[in-house]
């Protein structure tokens, strides 16, 4: 629920900025949010209140992707929570919001490293923040004590200082993090005059976003974007560099009869053809990535069927209430496929880090640790994760075990809800907050024998070729603290391992951490998850 809500809120605003409303084409359209407008800002969005209800955005752009009776009913309070604010905003005589991104406020990669959930809303929210001009004092009140008690409530446990917040800044109630807006104060604006002329080509509609690149973006672009596009052997620098000057996207959101115009503006008709070729060769290398997928797969051949063509200097695509459908289709895909990686690269940084306090427990113990603490009788007491706390930074978490005493001792079992975010599977691990899905390899002859420690020497088949710690299947997961693992069954290795037809992360002996696929022989299984096999294993096999 956490994540969805985190989502809801913060992208529910940035899809409605991604389509926020132009109303006036004059070059005075951003004088309000003029103080907000730098050299690194990269979207610029207008919203009017008074042409457009937030049901019906939701309806169109977060509905599709609530997948639950409890993420609708989520929505149907975000949309009861926005008509509040905008009938709030409409007392004060305010008409429209604005919206503003930029990477500015890209958060650094040492502040990024504990993101384990929520990374992609996290970064959302740390790079966008709204702005409503001439707002009340009482309005911002209104705003600043909704965020904060709600934000109390879903995130109680975080900073206050990363809490949504609604504050005065330069004449505008401004909503965003709290770190954020306290950057705000102190930015060196810059007149961007290709915002103005994007909004103005969004030709006057209830939604509308500009999305201009910053000054630096042409020359990054071809010094950095080497891949060829799709099909062909151009570099795709030069031509996303030449091709994209900026976007306008502008749309009426009738249920009924849905309208939206994406514009593209590049530098020469040349450069808008080429880009309009290169889009659709990655287009046709995405329909066959998709291939083996049968709805993606139409979907995507359905697109190649719409995707525009470049007019002069232009890309210009209108879209209607039959193309919305495949578009919306294809990006629940998208979205499903760039979730699913980013949670796996999260936790493949997870295994790292046990991998790493693995090896640094043997430098101190001269072996590998055991899969639990025992009793002096040899009875299992504790897992292995407690054994480790020390070497992934949880050192004064560790000094509150009873070492002598049971998982479930009356000591040990208050201590079960402080699981470290190590131990957290970044897709599933807010469903479960007490449970983990990193699980040794127990058996006689794997990484893990069932009642003491191995040493490298008895690693025989290497340690780049033993399985030390898997993430298993979500119906597999355990209580962090109590000594369950992943008990090797050889007949059937692949039991516990795979969710669906996802892949299955995995920490080696040597600290590394990959992915295994799903379609593994169970054969190579076998052989990776024996510590002494003496089987000749190609890592392609995996």
């Amino acid at each position: 629920m956490r994540k969805f809500i985190f989502l809801t809120v913060f992208l529910g605003l940035y899809i409605q900025a991604q389509h926020a409303a132009a109303v006036d084409s004059a070059l005075d359209t951003l004088v309000p949010i003029a103080p907000f407008i730098n050299d690194e800002t990269v979207l610029v969005a207008k919203y009017d209140l008074e042409r457009l209800d937030v049901d019906t955005v939701v309806k169109q752009w977060l509905e599709p992707f609530a997948m639950t009776d409890e993420e609708r009913n989520i929505l149907k309070a975000v949309v009861e929570q926005f008509d509040g604010w905008s009938q709030q905003l409409k007392a004060d005589g305010i008409s429209q919001f604005y919206v503003v991104s930029s990477i500015e406020y890209f958060p650094s990669p040492e502040r990024m490293r504990g993101w384990n959930q929520d990374l992609f809303a996290r970064l959302l929210a740390n790079t966008t923040f709204v702005v409503i001009p001439g707002a009340s004092g009482n309005s911002i009140e209104v705003l600043h004590t909704t965020l904060q008690t709600n934000a109390k409530q879903v995130w109680s446990k975080s900073d206050p200082k990363m809490w949504p917040d609604c504050r005065q800044i330069h004449g505008a109630a401004v909503i965003g993090m709290g770190t954020l807006l306290d950057r705000l104060n102190g930015l060196k604006p810059a007149i961007r005059p290709k915002f103005e002329t994007a909004l103005a080509a969004a030709d006057n509609r209830p939604i509308c976003v500009a999305v201009v690149p910053p000054p630096f973006f042409a020359r990054a672009a071809t010094e950095i974007l080497h891949e060829p596009v799709a099909g062909s052997n151009l570099s795709a620098g030069p031509i996303i560099a030449n091709g994209f000057h900026w976007l306008a996207l502008g749309e009426e959101p009738n249920l009924g009869k849905f309208q939206m115009q994406v514009i593209v503006q590049s530098a020469s008709a040349e450069a808008a053809q080429a880009l309009s070729e290169a889009i659709k060769s990655e287009a046709e290398a995405l329909a066959k990535h998709w291939g083996s997928d049968a709805a993606a797969a139409v979907s995507a051949a359905q697109l190649l069927s719409l995707l525009p063509e470049a007019k002069d200097d232009r890309i210009v695509w209108s879209i209607d209430q039959q193309q919305i459908s495949v578009v919306r289709g294809l990006a629940k895909i998208a979205f499903s496929e760039a979730s699913a990686a980013a949670f796996r690269e999260q936790s493949l940084n997870h295994l790292k880090q046990i991998g790493l306090a693995m090896l640094n427990s043997y430098s101190a113990h001269k072996q590998y640790p055991d899969h639990a603490i025992h009793d002096k009788d040899g009875k299992p007491l504790l897992s292995w994760r407690v054994a480790i706390l020390p070497y992934v930074e949880e050192g004064a978490l560790y000094k509150q075990f009873h070492l002598d005493e049971p998982w479930d001792s009356e000591n040990n079992r208050k201590l079960i809800e402080r699981m470290p975010d190590v131990y957290r599977s970044p897709d599933t691990g807010s469903e479960h907050p007490e449970r983990t899905r990193y699980l040794a390899v127990v058996g006689e002859h794997s990484l893990f024998p069932p009642d003491r420690g191995v040493t490298i020497k008895e690693v025989t088949d290497g340690t780049s070729k033993t399985i030390m710690v898997v993430e298993v299947d979500p119906e597999h997961a355990v209580i962090w603290t109590k000594p369950d693992d992943l008990e090797v069954d050889l007949e059937n290795p692949r039991r516990g391992l795979f969710n669906g037809s996802l892949p299955c992360n995995a920490c080696w002996a040597d600290g590394s951490a990959k992915t295994i696929r799903n379609d593994v022989d169970s054969k190579v299984l076998r052989a990776l998850f024996t510590r002494d096999g003496d089987e000749a294993i190609n890592p392609s096999s995996y």
